[in-house]
């Protein structure tokens, strides 16, 4: 993708997601009342999964099987982009320019606003644990499977090493927004909401 290009694309995902999420608090307000923390989390994971999906080609003129799809099954192989480029010694345009190394940094990157998103809405590690891979692998069987069907063959590409950059940088988003929680309004931890103490009484209800 070129660079002329990169601002459109994240731009109409954006409106993809904006839209979905409005839908969503929409619809959940015919049988209640949303709470706002949740709005950011919607939309950013909105976001990333619009953005691993469009765009979306027209299914009566795609040639099948589309090239660059085969899915890419090795971990870690992305590390091999950023030794090279590291090699080369290029400039910061030289490395924004790679497509791996670019992609790379964008899906570990905005997972990582999931994350932090994340932890404004809830402060569970385990809700963490449990929405990072359940997210990721939602893309990119997704990806896999050309949309559950609705495409006649795949049109992006599925990949191991964009699982682990999604998980991991979730992860990362969450815990760095737990260490900077006390000075915010996040949600405390459910270890730190404790009960008040019940006021003691003297017999009779008189204290000496």
């Amino acid at each position: 993708m070129r660079p002329e290009q990169f601002i459109p694309f994240l731009g109409l995902a954006a409106i993809y997601a904006a839209l979905a999420t409005a839908t969503l608090y929409g619809l959940t307000r015919l049988v209640a009342r949303p709470g706002g923390r949740a709005a950011p989390l919607v939309f950013f994971s909105l976001f990333f999964f619009f953005l691993t999906q469009h765009p979306f080609p027209d299914p009566a003129q795609m040639i099948c099987p589309r090239p660059f799809t085969e899915p890419q099954t090795q971990p870690f192989l992305f590390l091999r982009s950023f030794a090279e480029m590291w090699e080369k010694g290029g400039g910061f345009a030289e490395w924004t320019r790679n497509r791996i190394v670019a992609a790379s940094t964008m899906n570990f990157a905005l997972l990582g606003l999931v994350g932090v998103a994340l932890r404004f809405a809830t402060a569970r590690w385990i809700a963490a644990l449990i929405f990072a891979p359940s997210l990721s692998l939602a893309a990119e069987l997704t990806q896999l499977t050309a949309f559950w069907g609705l495409w006649p063959c795949p049109f992006r590409q599925f990949n191991v090493d964009d699982l682990i950059l999604n998980v991991s940088g979730l992860w990362l988003g969450f815990a760095l927004a737990s260490l900077v929680a006390p000075r915010f309004s996040f949600p405390a931890s459910a270890s730190s909401r404790r009960a008040p103490p019940r006021p003691s009484s003297g017999r009779g209800g008189r204290r000496k």
